[in-house]
């Protein structure tokens, strides 16, 4: 863990430094964290605007005047910041960014802005480089989601229709205490069809579509059987 040094600037407020080199302005960081917020260029209206390790967060409190309709995140490099977290709506951290697609989805990522406190990136680097990695690949897999679902909407809605207008008898599924097995297609269904038979009685059996002809062609009836798009999940 890096050595942060806090001390009172020149206007009376908090700075910090780290290795010699000044992680906000010495003599006044709100003016500092102003000036880079006003000199985004932001070309949209953004739905999120995800800014990394902006350490004492100073600019949270102009960058949410110049947008108050956006949702504010910070991506931390260090913990030693934390106390500043409550000034942003979310925060994350360098070596979990999963949940970013997972929480705002591919429309999310994709009307996002994304930004660094450079200052950050020189105390930093490493994680700064593995930090902006992973926000690449995460933007990637949020354009390539989207234009599958872009390719694929009209068939879905058609399969969708024809779902509905095929439906002779629904059902409701009642509570029970049996333990569930999820079957999906794949190298190891054909080995796992022996126990499948075996204990058949003893579960409740739900079936992913792409499973339910090998588990017929062995005479294994599932109670449960669920079709599913080609999304993020």
């Amino acid at each position: 863990m890096k050595e942060i040094s806090f001390f009172p600037a020149k206007t009376g407020i908090q700075t910090c430094s780290c290795d010699n080199v000044s992680l906000h302005s010495k003599y006044d960081p709100k003016k500092e964290a102003c000036t880079f917020a006003d000199n985004l260029v932001v070309d949209f209206l953004p739905t999120l605007i995800i800014v990394t390790e902006p350490v004492l967060s100073y600019c949270a409190e102009f960058l949410r005047k110049r947008f108050p309709q956006t949702k504010l995140v910070a991506i931390r490099y260090s913990k030693q910041f934390d106390f500043c977290n409550h000034l942003w709506d979310e925060v994350y951290y360098q070596d979990n960014l999963s949940p970013l697609l997972q929480n705002h989805g591919e429309e999310g990522i994709l009307t996002a802005f994304f930004t660094a406190w450079k200052p950050s990136a020189i105390i930093f680097p490493q994680e700064h480089a593995q930090v902006w990695s992973t926000i690449k690949t995460i933007v990637n897999s949020a354009r390539s989601i989207l234009m599958t679902r872009a390719f694929f909407a009209q068939r879905w809605i058609k399969n969708t229709i024809k779902f509905c207008i095929r439906v002779k008898n629904t059902y409701t599924i009642q509570k029970g205490n049996s333990p569930i097995l999820i079957v999906a297609s794949g190298p190891s269904l054909q080995d796992s069809i022996k126990e499948i038979q075996k204990h058949r009685c003893d579960f409740f059996l739900i079936a992913l579509s792409s499973a339910l002809r090998p588990l017929l062609q062995n005479d294994i009836t599932p109670d449960l059987c669920i079709s599913t798009d080609g999304g993020y999940w």
